[in-house]
């Protein structure tokens, strides 16, 4: 070989190398294979040329990069005849796979061979009748397989093998570095993808935390709950809901012409999965109800307002117009928290209410300050209340339902809420309070307010009511009280009346004492003691008959007299026949010895029933005749 010739092939070889390089280094490194493949074409004689690597499971050899492969026999190769990497299948064992595995030089000096049977066919297709397969390894792993094809079969010059050996050595160096460049990018492109993260991070913090002091300036300004919600539906630009545990809507801000209202149902499975997730993990969670179908306008986010360990309300936000992200999910929990601290300030500040008040009350409704007025009155002007001014007692039940809580400290806390959030605003202010389940207003006859007795008594039984769909209350506008000793007496008065109002079940009304009649007569009675002896004596035979023989004649004997003794009217009430009917007032009649048909004798037993009403609501225990 001439000086010429061989330094012609070096200068091939360095422009060769040289160019590989520079892909390599590129920013795209796109077509590196196809150029490993021409060049070694070129620098070896080749007809064709294919650079083959394993698949990510390493079972099979792809051909990655070519030079004048037809892209069928490509296609076809790596499709329908896939270069298997694994050894002991000697049908399919290829040049490349052995020079893969067993990293070295794999000639095949003729297609016709036995061992290129499953390829000769698109050997020949292709037009080439002999191969060599050289292993590209770097840093001792084996990358894949340099292929070079001739369309002359024979035996293989050990230069071309030379040349070959080089360039796949050459080949697998330009990969390997490919790939650590490829993994370079990569690796600087998440590390600035997560530096844009810890800046995007960083704002909605710093944006957050802007968001939190708006709101706890509100908190600490001591403007109320309504002014943190309003503030925070400013700041998320959305309409957002406060409701207690139960569901009960306590407070609620619209944003510009956007409501909340309604909220999605509870019966709603995927809003029920989402109020479980908050009860349970505590953590903001995004509902969308499954009826809806629209864009993110329908979805709200729900978050736990916690004090201690408990959930005691939920924050709803319904998505606002630039949709949910981070930033309006930090400003949801900040929104949670800060709501809850407001929400204890109130408690803390009820508590205490609840705790002084208990005292003024209990001295007052029992009689025990009676024989103290001044210092009675003094006691309440310290808590804000003149009782100098004549005051209507009122006093309300609530039958929460099966929404209402179990804790009686509660039930107590949210009948008293109620209560003062219906006497908001009126001045002298109202004394509320509480003695076993029973509400108690005593609100000022003469005030600043517009709202007459009537007018507060609804209101509260409206708020008492919102605490669930299920809740009915009732409350009873007792008498007016100007005197310190007054109040026993009319609390008592009060009290009978709910028991004698709710005797049948949950009323739901406001009731008025006047409308109790004759009830009211007997409710006030100083002296019961005759009334009661003579309401036992008269029904003690049938109470009698009913404890004996299990049965309940004083519920037909109260049926009768309600209906006037239409029959009829009485069977059908106690779903019964009315010859039936006649048979258990002939029995009452024998019991009574009386004839129910005499006006009379029905108006006594009238009277006894009714006291006995009376006893019961008041308390006061069922008196046998005296002997």
């Amino acid at each position: 070989m001439s000086h010429d010739t061989e330094l012609d092939r070096l200068r091939r070889w360095s422009d060769a190398v040289t160019e590989i390089t520079r892909m390599v280094n590129s920013d795209s490194g796109a077509g590196l294979l196809d150029l490993i493949a021409a060049r070694t074409a070129e620098l070896t004689g080749y007809d064709f040329c294919s650079v083959q690597l394993h698949d990510a499971e390493h079972q099979s050899l792809l051909i990655a990069g070519s030079f004048g492969l037809d892209p069928r026999y490509v296609e076809h190769v790596n499709t329908d005849r896939p270069i298997r990497l694994r050894a002991g299948d000697d049908f399919y064992d290829s040049p490349s796979s052995r020079a893969f595995r067993e990293r070295r030089t794999i000639e095949v000096a003729s297609v016709a061979d036995t061992v290129f049977a499953p390829w000769r066919p698109i050997a020949e297709e292709q037009g080439y009748r002999s191969m060599l397969a050289v292993p590209m390894v770097v840093e001792g792993e084996v990358v894949g397989v340099l292929t070079c094809y001739s369309r002359r079969p024979g035996e293989h010059a050990p230069t071309e093998r030379d040349v070959a050996e080089l360039m796949a050595g050459q080949a697998a160096v330009a990969i390997h570095t490919a790939r650590l460049r490829r993994r370079e990018r990569q690796a600087l492109a998440r590390l600035e993808e997560s530096n844009h993260a810890l800046q995007r991070h960083q704002k909605v913090l710093e944006r957050a935390d802007r968001m939190h002091r708006q709101l706890m300036r509100v908190v600490l300004a001591d403007q109320g709950l309504e002014d943190v919600v309003q503030a925070l539906a400013r700041v998320l630009r959305a309409p957002v809901t406060i409701e207690d545990s139960s569901g009960a809507e306590l407070v609620h801000a619209d944003f510009l012409s956007s409501r909340a209202r309604p909220l999605p149902p509870v019966a709603d499975p995927a809003v029920a999965a989402a109020l479980e997730a908050v009860q349970s993990r505590k953590q903001v969670t995004v509902v969308r109800p499954e009826e809806s179908d629209g864009p993110a306008g329908d979805d709200f986010w729900v978050g736990p307002v916690v004090i201690g360990s408990e959930v005691v309300a939920r924050l709803w936000v319904r998505a606002p117009s630039q949709g949910l992200g981070p930033l309006e999910r930090r400003a949801v929990e900040r929104g949670c928290l800060v709501v809850a601290m407001e929400m204890l300030k109130r408690r803390t500040a009820l508590e205490v209410e609840l705790r002084l008040s208990r005292d003024v009350l209990t001295d007052l409704l029992l009689g025990e300050g009676a024989h103290r007025p001044a210092d009675l009155l003094a006691l309440a002007g310290n808590l804000g209340h003149d009782l100098s001014v004549p005051h209507r007692v009122l006093v309300a039940s609530l039958d929460g339902g099966r929404g209402a809580p179990r804790d009686p400290e509660v039930a107590g806390r949210r009948m008293v809420s109620a209560a003062l959030r219906a006497a908001d605003g009126i001045r002298p202010k109202p004394l509320v309070g509480l003695r076993q389940d029973t509400g108690i207003m005593l609100l000022p006859t003469a005030s600043t307010s517009v709202r007459g007795p009537g007018e507060v008594a609804g209101r509260w039984r409206a708020e008492l009511e919102r605490l669930s769909s299920e809740s009915r209350a009732t409350v009873i506008l007792g008498e007016s009280c100007a005197d310190v000793a007054d109040y026993p007496a009319a609390f008592a008065v009060a009290r009978g009346a709910l028991r004698l109002a709710t005797r049948g079940g949950p009323v739901g009304r406001v009731v008025d004492l006047a409308e109790f009649g004759i009830y009211t007569v007997l409710l006030r009675s100083s002296d019961p003691e005759p009334l009661l002896e003579f309401a036992s004596a008269k029904l003690a035979p049938v109470r009698a008959h009913d404890e004996r023989r299990g049965t309940d004649l004083l519920r037909t004997l109260r049926a009768y007299l309600e209906h006037g003794g239409r029959t009829s009217e009485v069977g059908a009430e106690l779903m019964v026949h009315a010859n039936t009917v006649l048979n258990r007032v002939a029995r009452l009649e024998n019991l009574l010895d009386v004839d129910l048909a005499d006006p009379r004798a029905r108006l006594e037993i009238q009277l006894a029933l009714m006291v006995a009403d009376v006893a019961d609501a008041t308390g006061v225990a069922n008196h046998s005749p005296r002997a």
